[in-house]
């Protein structure tokens, strides 16, 4: 059976600058989760369909930024332990 938990975790990317990141860098990058990274993206793009490895470039990862996505946690604060 394959693991499909590696798609919905962020990754660290090898060069946070490069002109093509991959939805689970981007992610990383912006500090959130794949599927908000993913939902933001059907905002700004049309076409695409499932099967296919998304891309997303400096331009939207821009846009992305400019639309909106935000850390969860604020810059020195951590979720509080359950």
């Amino acid at each position: 059976m394959i693991d499909k938990t590696i798609y919905h975790t962020p990754q660290k990317p090898e060069d946070p600058d490069a002109p093509y990141l991959t939805v689970q860098e981007t992610a990383w990058v912006m500090k959130c989760s794949v599927n908000t990274v993913r939902r933001k993206l059907r905002t700004i793009r049309r076409g695409g369909g499932p099967g296919r490895r998304i891309l997303v470039s400096r331009e939207e990862r821009k846009a992305l930024h400019a639309g909106g996505i935000k850390a969860r946690y604020p810059a020195g604060r951590k979720p509080v332990a359950a």
